[in-house]
């Protein structure tokens, strides 16, 4: 397992749950000293069942069956304050899923006004059930099974090339040029979240386009004490205008959806973007303009080029297992995807059959 964030530890926990006797059988490389140091620390964590794009909008759903199951387990996972979402188009899944599954009932939509002070509202869906996931519980939860399952983990570990031979990585290397050998059987996941394309295309092999964008998040907090100080917000999200707020500690985490493309790694904040944000945040939410911000940074984001997960067998060669390109949805949608990752490595396994699913890297060529 190549990379200890969301995609990483998702990959490892779907092959535990999947492997009797694991125990020193899989191993996860991390260039970082702890797990979750990049992109997986640095998102709003925004746990939302809506999508409109039919894949997304299964996935989603699907994610929040799984979180279900493991709440369970791990005790409550996410903040279920709800998604108040000004669509471009309604989720035409919503009903057939409902319909399947009668016990999610509760991610069921309705129309809602929420009305602010100096006459502002916000018209939407609210979706009750969604909310934002508690990073730190989600991640110490999926540590604590790996580590009871013994799984090994290679802290301040950098895998930067791999050598193929015969359609097979035979061996992976780390920065420092040191060489480890994989057997006839052994399988690589990329889960290397920004770099996981960089990785592949440095062995001079067919990479499926996986790129990298820049996103920055804000934190404002009021000049004086305001209204909503006793009240448990939803998440307020304009996808018109591609601006979403979310409340907490007597403040508000904002973004207005900026995305650049960039590399691997970028995590620098561009100060153009300050203005930018203040112009677009203040034109959806103007009760905001007595907030001023408090510090801001930057996230990365990997997409693929049709934004959907590339989750998968890799087509070319035979040993290689895709976990990239979860697009900045890394946390909500990282539990649906473990039932997948199951179902790939288990029926086609190595020598798997080219077979697309809707998140085989084998759909770009």
């Amino acid at each position: 397992m190549i990379g200890a964030g969301i995609a990483g530890l998702t990959a490892a926990y779907s092959l535990a749950e999947n492997t009797p006797d694991c125990k020193n059988k899989i191993h996860v490389y991390e260039k970082e000293s702890l797990p979750c140091m990049f992109s997986s620390s640095r998102n709003a964590a925004i746990f939302r069942t809506y999508e409109s794009d039919p894949t997304l909008s299964i996935l989603v759903k699907n994610s929040y069956r799984q979180l279900l199951k493991i709440e369970k387990t791990s005790g409550q996972l996410m903040d279920r304050r709800g998604l108040l979402i000004d669509p471009l188009e309604l989720d035409y899944y919503e009903d057939s899923f409902i319909n399947q599954y009668p016990d999610l009932s509760e991610i069921k939509s309705n129309l809602k006004q929420m009305n602010f002070n100096d006459g502002y509202f916000f018209n939407g869906i609210m979706v009750k059930e969604n909310g934002v996931i508690d990073i730190h519980a989600y991640q110490n939860f999926l540590l604590k099974y790996l580590s009871k399952r013994g799984i090994v983990f290679h802290y301040n570990t950098c895998i930067d090339d791999i050598e193929i031979q015969s359609d097979k990585i035979i061996r992976i290397h780390d920065a420092n040029g040191f060489g480890i050998n994989l057997s006839e059987n052994d399988m690589v996941v990329n889960a290397a979240g920004s770099w996981a394309m960089d990785l592949i295309s440095k062995a001079r092999v067919k990479t499926p386009p996986v790129m990298t964008f820049k996103r920055h998040l804000f934190f404002l907090r009021s000049k004086t004490e305001h209204q909503f100080s006793n009240i448990n917000l939803p998440v307020l999200w304009d996808e018109k205008r591609d601006v979403y707020i979310r409340y907490e500690s007597n403040g508000f985490l904002a973004t207005h959806c900026d995305q650049r493309e960039t590399f691997a790694g970028d995590y620098s904040s561009d100060e153009k973007e300050v203005d930018r944000f203040l112009k677009s945040i203040l034109s959806v939410f103007p009760f905001l303009k007595d907030h001023h911000i408090s510090r801001y940074w930057a996230c990365l984001r990997t997409f693929s080029l049709d934004q959907i997960p590339v989750v998968g067998f890799d087509p070319f060669i035979k040993n290689l297992f895709w976990v990239a390109g979860l697009g900045g949805r890394g946390m909500t949608i990282s539990p649906g995807l473990i039932p997948e990752i199951q179902k790939l490595t288990l029926t086609q396994g190595l020598n798997h059959v080219k077979q697309p699913n809707p998140y085989s890297p084998i759909r770009f060529y």
